[in-house]
């Protein structure tokens, strides 16, 4: 009987001690959006100075986010000869700083963007597409020139005769601005394929500690130059890649807040704290 006892009280005192963490961690994150919510209207009005404006829920729902695992990435062009003979066959030739030949098209390079284009008749790759498949094709050719899609966002166009279908990517749900690839059928046959991407490295486990989206906004006011009325739709994380007009074949991907204007212009703040 004692035991039994004994093991209620225990089992009581324990409910008592979750409950008064719970109560403790309910306390403490009310009192850090308190915070926020004042960091914001600080920020808001030193914007509006600038002739700049957000709206207050936009800043406190970005400012949740306070991490970010880091991410090495692998150029899926290992080397402009190797990827060139991937799209143009082993008969590709340099032809030219960057550019390559052959009886199949054209390619060019950029640092890490490149761009290839068929000649006359031919295919890039002997794969076909029509209205029920061009996605799937397309996945196709972009599987074969080695990029991993599974996380990636397709959309497709049709202009006149060209199916264009476009791949936006993205890793661990967060935007990678700036990779993505373009491929364009011109009657079933895929005649250009062209743009930028990374796959995903082991080794990325450790976590970033990252700027406030109030600090972001500042440093983002900072750099206005004119006293253009500027209307900021949305401030978001997500990773980029610097100097993409040069090569790497490996890369550690940087956070950013990525700040939108209505007007449609995207600008990036490194969002790491140090």
């Amino acid at each position: 009987m004692k035991w039994d006892k004994a093991k209620t009280i225990l089992i009581i005192f324990l409910i008592a001690v979750n409950l008064s963490l719970s109560i403790y961690l309910i306390l403490d994150n009310m009192h850090s959006e308190k915070i926020e919510g004042q960091v914001a209207e600080t920020v808001i009005e030193l914007l509006e100075k600038d002739n700049i404006t957000i709206d207050k829920k936009t800043i406190t729902k970005a400012a949740k986010q306070k991490k970010m695992k880091t991410v090495y990435v692998k150029n899926i062009i290992s080397s402009y000869d190797d990827f060139s003979k991937k799209l143009l066959g082993e008969n590709a030739k340099a032809n030219g700083e960057g550019k390559y030949i052959s009886e199949k098209g054209t390619l060019r390079f950029e640092g890490d963007y490149f761009e290839a284009s068929t000649l006359g008749e031919y295919a890039l790759m002997d794969i076909k597409a029509d209205k029920e498949n061009e996605e799937k094709s397309a996945r196709e050719a972009m599987l074969a020139i080695g990029a991993k899609l599974d996380e990636a966002k397709s959309t497709i166009s049709q202009s006149d005769n060209t199916t264009t279908v476009k791949f936006e990517e993205k890793i661990d749900d967060y935007d990678v601005y700036g990779a993505n690839l373009t491929a364009e059928f011109s009657g079933g046959t895929l005649k250009k394929i062209y743009g930028c991407w990374y796959n995903e490295q082991a080794g990325g486990n450790s976590v970033m500690d990252l700027k406030s989206p109030s600090g972001a906004l500042i440093e983002y006011k900072n750099r206005k130059t004119n006293d253009e009325a500027v209307v900021i739709e949305n401030i978001g994380l997500g990773y980029v890649a610097l100097e993409t007009m040069v090569y790497h074949e490996s890369v550690l991907l940087i956070p950013v807040w990525a700040i939108k204007e209505e007007q449609g212009k995207e600008i990036y703040i490194n969002a790491r704290e140090n």
